[in-house]
This record gives structure tokens, C-alpha cells and sequence, in this order.
């Protein structure tokens, strides 16, 4: 390659931001001079023109033109804000689910008929009958309501678990939020054009 390409390649990568100022000025001494660091620039892109060394950050983004970079955080922010809508729509039908599932349990065991009541059946409980020591039977006389204790607790476990979904539901929610926020971030990457 003679000179004049060199130079025109070298002009090539600075316009397109692959070469800052500097590196575009070491270069372009570095070719007029006949070094030949200046073609590890040319050839591997982002180098350090006086040292003759490999290109530098290969690999990590940083050996892109800004355009290129540009265009991938742009995609990343968009995965980003997809990412946020679908965890807040799970969230929000998480939540809505646990409560309107607790809501038609409750009704259900509001609905759900009372326990026979066992007052004034004399000697008998279910298929037992119960004697004293002489045979003679006993009066069994559960309380008329023995079945509130068992609604109030069947209410309270459903509670629990529509807590529990619904905290759930809150993580779907939070993690929308923060994923929503954070592609609002200009990354540090990007060079202001």
C-alpha cells in the first residue's frame, strides 16, 4: 500500500470515529515517517500507532465505530423496555388473579352449608354412642357453631396464600419498574456525536 492509501484509509477510520484525534495524529506521523506501527492501525483498527501493539479493547465493544454502538444500545434499550412491559403485565394479572381467586373462595365457603347441628342428640356422636359406666348413655352436646372455627381458619389460609401471590405479583411489578428505568441511562460507552 502506498502512502496516499495509507493516509486516505487512515482519514477513512478517523471520520467514521474508529480513531480518536490522537490516535489519528500518531498514525498519520507514524505513516509520513514510514514506521510501521502505523500499519497495525490500518490493519487491526484501534491500536496504539507508537507501540506497534494489537489493537486495543478487542472485543469489548469499544473497538466499534460509534455509530455501531449506537445502534446496539438502541437495540438493548428497546429488549429492555419489552422486557419491563411484559414483567409488569404478568405483575398486574399476578395480583388481580390472587385477589379475585381469594375473593371466590371466601364466597365459597360463605355459601357452603352450616354443619348438622349435634345439640339435644342424646348418647349419640356420628355412629358412636357414648355410655357412662352402667350403660346408661351420655348427653354429647357440641357447641351449635363448631363449624365457624373451621370457616375462620380456611378464610385465613386462603388469605395467606393471596398475600403471598400477591407479593409475588409485587416482584413482576418491581422488576418492570426497574428494568423500564434503567434503559433511560445513557451508557458510559457512547460518545456524544
Amino acid at each position: 500500500m502506498d502512502v496516499v492509501t495509507k493516509l486516505e484509509r487512515l482519514n477513512e477510520l478517523h471520520r467514521s470515529g474508529a480513531l480518536t484525534a490522537d490516535e489519528f495524529g500518531a498514525a498519520k506521523a507514524a505513516i509520513l515517517a514510514g514506521r510501521p506501527s502505523a500499519e497495525a492501525v490500518l490493519d487491526g483498527g484501534v491500536g496504539d500507532p507508537g507501540s506497534g501493539s494489537a489493537p486495543r479493547h478487542v472485543g469489548s465493544g469499544y473497538d466499534r465505530a460509534p455509530e455501531q454502538m449506537r445502534a446496539y444500545e438502541a437495540s438493548a434499550r428497546s429488549g429492555r423496555k419489552i422486557a419491563s412491559l411484559v414483567c409488569l403485565i404478568i405483575g398486574a394479572f399476578w395480583i388481580l388473579f390472587a385477589l379475585a381467586g381469594a375473593k371466590q373462595a371466601r364466597s365459597f365457603i360463605d355459601a357452603m352449608p352450616a354443619a348438622p347441628s349435634w345439640a339435644g342428640m342424646p348418647g349419640t356422636f356420628g355412629d358412636m354412642t357414648i355410655t357412662d359406666a352402667s350403660g346408661q348413655p351420655i348427653q354429647v352436646s357440641p357447641p351449635e357453631s363448631i363449624d365457624q372455627p373451621i370457616r375462620r381458619s380456611m378464610k385465613a389460609g386462603i388469605s395467606q396464600t393471596a398475600g403471598l401471590n400477591v407479593l409475588i405479583g409485587l416482584v413482576f411489578v418491581v422488576a418492570g419498574v426497574w428494568l423500564g428505568l434503567g434503559g433511560r441511562r445513557q451508557p458510559a460507552s457512547v460518545e456524544a456525536g
